[in-house]
C-alpha cells in the first residue's frame, strides 16, 4: 500500500510540473511571431540600406497579423494551438514588405 501512495504522489507532482510548463508555455508561440515580425523588418531594413525601421516595423506587423487572420480565421489551416499560424505570419509579413518596397513612392 505505501509503494501505491507513492507513486501516486510523483504522479501528481508530475502532472503538476507539466501544468506549470504548460502555463508558462502557453503563449511562447504569440512572442515568437512578434519577434520573428520584429526580426523581419530589422533585416528588411538593414538589406534595402534605410532608415526607416518604423515604417518596415508597421508594414512587417500588418503583415503577420494578416497572415495569422487568413491562417486562423479565413482558410481554417491553422489554430492557436498550434505553430503553423507562426509560418504563415512570417510569410505575409515578408510578401507585405515585399509589396511594400515594390510599389512605395521614391520621390
Amino acid at each position: 500500500m505505501p509503494g501505491d501512495l507513492g507513486k501516486i504522489k510523483a504522479d501528481f507532482v508530475a502532472g503538476e510540473i507539466e501544468r506549470r510548463w504548460r502555463k508558462m508555455v502557453q503563449y511562447a508561440d504569440i512572442a515568437v511571431a512578434v519577434a520573428g515580425a520584429l526580426a523581419i523588418a530589422w533585416i528588411a531594413d538593414l538589406l534595402t540600406g534605410r532608415r526607416g525601421y518604423i515604417a518596415t516595423l508597421l508594414v512587417s506587423g500588418t503583415g503577420a497579423a494578416c497572415g495569422w487572420f487568413l491562417a486562423t480565421r479565413v482558410f481554417a489551416v491553422a489554430t492557436m494551438d498550434d505553430w503553423v499560424w507562426v509560418a504563415w505570419a512570417f510569410a505575409a509579413s515578408v510578401l507585405s514588405l515585399i509589396g511594400y518596397f515594390l510599389f512605395r513612392n521614391k520621390r
